[in-house]
């Protein structure tokens, strides 16, 4: 995607250059300004082959337990101040469980306490907690598969996709 988005940039710079034998013309700034989703998308691309990822026995043994939930996984939250890995997040109702293996405490409450602000700015307050060990993670998704239906009690059934939508949009 990345690729395409600089190709379609550089295609309407020479276009015209060609053209216009110069290139001091309108065509220039719609490359130029083309350029910025492209870089954008660089930008993700450039953070995402930073990560290393997990193997697949490592997910398979999550979506086991997560069963039914609404699940995303291999983000990395940025933000100002740090950027946090989170393997996984389960939502289900007012509850959003990120696992960030390995991650220290400290990194794991700032970004509870991120998410749980950009979440209540999205107009969803939830009760956030990340999770920095894989077993008291896999716990809770048992937790939350059997006490499911008075988790989401009263809440439209299509809110928990759309609290995945925010979180991802929060995520790289």
């Amino acid at each position: 995607m990345t690729l395409l988005l600089f190709a379609i940039s550089i295609i309407i710079f020479v276009s015209g250059c060609l053209y216009h034998g110069t290139k001091e013309n309108l065509l220039t700034v719609v490359a130029i300004v083309g350029c910025l989703p492209a870089c954008k998308s660089l930008v993700g691309l450039i953070m995402m082959m930073m990560q290393r990822t997990k193997s697949k026995d490592y997910y398979a043994e999550l979506c086991r337990h997560a069963k039914d939930l609404t699940m995303a996984y291999e983000m990395v939250f940025t933000t100002y101040e740090i950027n946090v890995r989170a393997d996984a997040v389960a939502i289900c109702g007012n509850t959003v469980v990120c696992l960030a293996d390995g991650e220290p405490h400290d990194k794991a409450s700032f970004i509870e306490t991120h998410l749980t602000k950009m979440l209540k700015s999205n107009g969803y307050t939830l009760s956030v907690h990340v999770l920095t060990q894989k077993d008291k993670f896999t716990e809770r998704l048992d937790s939350m598969n059997k006490n499911r239906e008075s988790l989401e009690r009263g809440i439209d059934p299509s809110r928990n996709e759309k609290i995945k939508g925010v979180i991802m949009n929060l995520a790289l």
